[in-house]
């Protein structure tokens, strides 16, 4: 197994995919680092960004798994892992990828947390898509004082409160409930757009249906 080397842009793919071209994530990629190495080279840190630790979605693939192989087998399993991602960040999403296990976590006051556990390859994927957005919209964020994504984004925070504080004023915090479930997708794909956002297929692809849900009593092949 020799050492990560650098391929160029797939010209063509498998007659499944006849007609499909390097998705707009990738291309970005490419374009920022001057060369196609650039996405494998991401695809790679983004597998050993996945906790070996972390619990595995309805597939049971887990991060161990996927860093256990890429150790193996290295440039081929993650040249063909990065074909893989490029192909689903166009928007051509396997519906079992955006699946997810359910797990009924108990809360101390009583009654459970739902917690859906997706797809350790849709994490992956995410993380590309991802590193991507911080870049794009950081700093506009950061310049209107949003920190959630900025370096070290918690601690100033933190300190910016701490001051506010010092100096007399008040700290009011909000815990909006639900509010990740409560954004309107809608809305969301419409900043998406207007930012020609090399990501937009990918959450279009994620986020515009509801994504299977499997538990113990309904989970059917591969997933029972």
């Amino acid at each position: 197994c020799g050492a990560p080397h650098a391929t160029p842009i797939p010209s063509s793919y498998p007659p499944a995919l006849d007609g499909f071209r390097p998705s707009a994530l990738r291309r970005t990629y490419a374009e920022v680092a001057g060369s196609d190495s650039a996405w494998v080279s991401a695809v790679r840190s983004a597998i050993g960004k996945v906790s070996p630790c972390s619990a595995p979605g309805p597939s049971s693939l887990s991060g161990a798994h996927l860093h256990g192989v890429a150790d193996i087998a290295s440039a081929y399993f993650v040249d063909a892992l990065a074909d893989f991602c490029d192909v689903v960040a166009s928007g051509r999403v396997p519906a079992r990828l955006t699946a997810s296990r359910l797990v009924a976590i108990p809360k101390p006051a009583g009654g459970v947390r739902p917690i859906g556990i997706g797809e350790t390859l849709r994490r992956v994927i995410g993380r590309l898509a991802n590193d991507v957005l911080v870049a794009q919209l950081g700093p506009g964020l950061e310049a209107d004082g949003q920190l959630g994504i900025a370096v070290a984004g918690a601690a100033r925070a933190h300190h910016r409160v701490r001051n506010a504080v010092a100096r007399g004023h008040a700290a009011v915090f909000l815990d909006v409930e639900n509010a990740f479930n409560a954004l309107d997708r809608r809305a969301a794909f419409a900043i998406f757009d207007s930012l020609q956002s090399p990501a937009a297929p990918l959450v279009r692809a994620l986020y515009g249906y509801a994504s299977p849900i499997l538990h113990a009593g309904n989970a059917s092949p591969p997933f029972s």
